[in-house]
Parts: C-alpha cells; structure tokens; sequence
C-alpha cells in the first residue's frame, strides 16, 4: 500500500515488471496510458526491460533477496520539462551552462553520440561533460544522475 502511495507521487507513468514482462504494480498514469493503447505500450515496455533506457524511458533492474529480478520502468510523458529539471539540478550541483545541456539530454535517455550530435560536438567532448556531471552529481552511473535530477524536482 505504501509503495502504491509513493509512485502515484511520480510525474510519469511508473512501472514495477517482473522479467516475464508482467506487470506487478502501476500507478494511475500507467494505468490510463494502457487503458489507451494497451498494445503498443506493452511492446514498447518490453523492448525497454530487454534493452534499458531510451528516449523517454527509464529502467532500472534490481533482485530481490530471494533472486526474483523485478524491473522498474518509468515512462516520462512528452509533456515532461526536462529542461528546467536539468536547470534546477544544474544550479544545485554547480554544473556549468553546458553541462545543464548534456544533462538536458541525459534525461531524455540519450547516448553520447546523440548528444554529441545535438550539441553539435565531439562524442569525446560529450563523454567529458557526462564525467563532470556525475562526479558533480555525487552519481556513479547515468540512470543515478538522472534518478537524483528528478528527485529534486520532486522534492
């Protein structure tokens, strides 16, 4: 009940998946989403618990105790402003203008090299800027910095 209560807290269509691809929990969002396009979304959160996170989707493996791998999912709506997520988390963390912009990019779960290509720049120069931000950041991986900057939107 009170894990129910936390991810409907969550601006986004929240999954809990076991590895067979069945859904364990949702909250309000997932469930309207699925209610409105049950087949396409059920394909794409598979492809996302196969692949990981992309675009606009965020996933996170985790096992439990006993070695059930459960996966969570999270689907950012388009309507999702990750600009001013990477603002907030930009000025809380020291990140320069430029590295507000690679996280800009972080969050909409994109690779170096699709950085590299928005920013009109070296995949190498992109890879530094992702380095700064997650020591800056107190994250050892993306989905950490990603995790933390939404977390202070939420806060």
């Amino acid at each position: 009940m009170l894990l129910q209560h936390a991810i409907e807290a969550v601006p986004a269509q929240v999954f809990l998946m076991a590895t067979t691809d069945k859904i364990l929990l949702k909250n309000h969002a997932a469930t309207t989403a699925l209610a409105a396009k049950e087949d396409v979304l059920r394909q794409e959160l598979k492809r996302a618990s196969m692949r990981g996170s992309a675009g606009q989707v965020s996933v996170r493996r985790m096992a439990l105790s006993g070695g059930i791998a459960l996966a969570w999912v999270i689907r950012a709506e388009p309507r999702f402003d990750f600009r001013s997520c990477s603002m907030r988390a930009g000025r809380r963390w020291g990140l320069t203008a430029r590295q507000r912009a690679v996280l800009e990019h972080l969050l909409e779960g994109q690779s170096n090299k699709q950085i590299a290509t928005g920013l009109k720049c070296a995949e190498n120069t992109v890879e530094v800027h992702v380095s700064a931000v997650l020591r800056k950041s107190g994250a050892r991986t993306r989905s950490q910095v990603v995790s933390r900057a939404l977390a202070l939107v939420l806060q």
